[in-house]
């Protein structure tokens, strides 16, 4: 497999795709990289920031922004407790899927708020580091109507921001990775939007998120397999390996990953500056959890 994602072509005319930079200024990838982004989208263009290797499908612009992240040189190290390897392969899934038994049999619109308060003894980080303020309660509504334009349920396949905010709430384990992956649940918690993160040294040429085809599927993380026909899901040369609710086993970030991507799902209403503040959060959770550097950071498209 490769490294960084090679450089796809530019769609479209026009600027579109932002740039933001470690230390906060934004600046269109057109004029950086030669990225275009346009409303054509919506006739087939895709959406590019071309030096982040990353682009989404046309018919998906007016759905979802991508907020991107790539880190250099982490170090990861397994915070899962001494419950044994099943143990922490349970929680792996528990982080990673947005659907649950329970949820299937009593599917509602209530919110995680319906959920019961979560239990002291839950093994979540400490309760300040995972306060839900009222703009990202505000999200749930927003993710929801964006699964729902995708084609999803999301009563039935939560986002895996909600699934974690009702797992605080009913009082269950809080999942516990590693230390990378942990910040990311973090994040997606108090943000309430659906991360993704991926070893990008598993990830093989340009990325693309697109609607997958008929029978397209991957190997899950605690789950034989995810199917992501007619569902948006993230594609590289190898095929789908990631999406708003489940990532795959193939991309997956363990101890001996020294290179990620992050990617923040939000839905189109979301500002770009809520988007951006969205990010510098998760750059600074990561550095101080696994190190290394932030080498990248966009919004795809901008406008």
């Amino acid at each position: 497999m490769t490294g960084t994602p090679a450089t796809p072509a530019a769609g479209g005319a026009g600027g579109g795709a932002t740039r933001t930079t470690a230390a906060g200024a934004t600046r269109t990838a057109a004029a950086n990289a030669g990225a275009t982004c346009t409303a054509a989208a919506n006739a087939g263009a895709t959406c590019t920031a071309a030096d982040a290797g990353v682009s989404v499908a046309g018919d998906l612009h007016d759905v979802v922004r991508l907020g991107v992240l790539r880190f250099e040189g982490v170090s990861v190290r397994v915070t899962a407790d001494d419950r044994g390897p099943e143990a922490a392969a349970d929680d792996h899934a528990m982080a990673d899927d947005g659907a649950t038994a329970d949820d299937s049999a009593t599917a509602d619109d209530r919110g995680p708020e319906a959920a019961s308060p979560a239990r002291a003894d839950s093994g979540a980080p400490a309760t300040s580091e995972l306060a839900v303020g009222a703009a990202a309660e505000a999200r749930v509504a927003l993710v929801r109507a964006m699964y729902r334009r995708f084609g999803i349920d999301p009563t039935r396949t939560r986002p895996s921001s909600e699934a974690l905010w009702r797992r605080i709430r009913r009082g269950l384990p809080w999942p516990r990775i590693n230390t990378l992956v942990d910040a990311c649940n973090t994040c997606s918690l108090v943000t309430q939007l659906p991360f993704g993160l991926y070893d990008l040294d598993r990830v093989t040429g340009p990325i693309v998120l697109r609607r997958g085809g008929d029978g397209d599927e991957y190997a899950g993380i605690g789950k034989p397999v995810v199917h992501v026909g007619g569902r948006p899901a993230l594609y590289d040369a190898a095929g789908p390996f990631g999406n708003p609710t489940s990532d795959s086993a193939r991309t997956m970030i363990t101890p001996d990953a020294a290179r990620a991507l992050l990617v923040v799902y939000a839905p189109r209403p979301v500002p770009v500056a809520d988007l951006e503040g969205v990010l510098s959060l998760s750059a600074a959770r990561v550095l101080e959890a696994a190190g290394g550097t932030e080498t990248g950071r966009w919004i795809i498209p901008s406008g």
